[in-house]
């Protein structure tokens, strides 16, 4: 959750930044890395739920022992 708001930030730095610079490849550098930053955060959140979900399951199966 913390990385995540660290993406958004990072993200909305970069699309900042794009705005006060004026030349074309930089602006286009700062949005790649903008897009970039954004397109983590769902695969970040599935892979987080999957481990939550495994570690559930492995509780599940220790109490079962007993």
């Amino acid at each position: 959750m913390l990385s995540t708001l660290f993406q958004l930030l990072s993200a909305g730095a970069l699309l900042y930044a794009r705005t006060l610079v004026q030349t074309g490849w930089l602006r286009g550098a700062a949005l790649i890395l903008a897009v970039g930053d954004l397109i983590t955060i769902p695969f970040s959140f599935t892979v987080l739920w999957q481990r939550v979900r495994e570690i559930e399951q492995g509780e599940l199966e220790e109490a079962r022992k007993y």
